[in-house]
């Protein structure tokens, strides 16, 4: 079932490439970020965090894009935060407080809009006017909020295990070779073969 799904993510971005749709940039790399500066591409897609990094990194690109949300089936979660208290405290019961009171409503909301831009984990965030009528000045005053939280209640919940990276690396390098001219059936197949190693170690 997995394998399927991830086949089906990987002959789309391959015919997005056949059409000439991928642009020739390694994401975090100088070359991508003057690009997205420039507005050199028609869509980059990423995370709602990602546009605290465009703000921080990309003014020119100012008023140059807007956010939308992808089809359904497609939402995805692309990292986050996690807070965890130590076994080892003396005071588990004051870190539970303090993580409680820093992940309440309330403050994800001031997360949100703060130049962090912080997205709230809670759904109860979505339905407070405040966040709703946010205008983002960057995105031309588009009420990017409502995006984000859309495409927020559409993500299924999802295991990543301690293999993740390295298999989703897998995967990325494999896209990068057909991007440069390698047959991607060859490239998929190689990739399966590989995984499936790292799974077994």
């Amino acid at each position: 079932m997995m394998e399927t799904l991830l086949k089906k993510a990987y002959d789309l971005a391959v015919e997005f490439n056949d059409h000439g749709l991928v642009g020739d940039y390694d994401m975090w790399t100088p070359e991508w970020g003057n690009a997205v500066n420039n507005g050199d591409f028609a869509i980059e897609m990423g995370a709602a965090w990602l546009k605290g990094w465009m703000k921080d990194n990309a003014p020119d690109a100012s008023e140059k894009f807007r956010v939308a949300t992808l089809p359904k089936e497609l939402a995805g979660n692309w990292g986050g935060s996690y807070i965890a208290i130590p076994k080892e405290t003396k005071h588990e019961k004051e870190a539970y407080k303090f993580a409680k009171w820093l992940t309440s409503p309330d403050n994800q909301l001031k997360s949100f809009k703060s130049d962090a831009g912080l997205f709230p984990s809670s759904p109860e965030v979505f339905d407070m006017e405040d966040f709703k009528n946010i205008e983002d000045e960057f995105f031309g005053g588009q009420k990017t909020s409502q995006y984000f939280a859309d495409a927020a209640k559409d993500i299924n919940f999802v295991y990543k295990g301690s293999k993740y990276k390295p298999t989703q690396d897998e995967v990325l390098n494999a896209l990068k070779n057909v991007r440069e001219g390698a047959d991607p059936d060859k490239e998929w197949k190689e990739a399966v073969k590989r995984m499936k190693k790292l799974q077994d170690r």
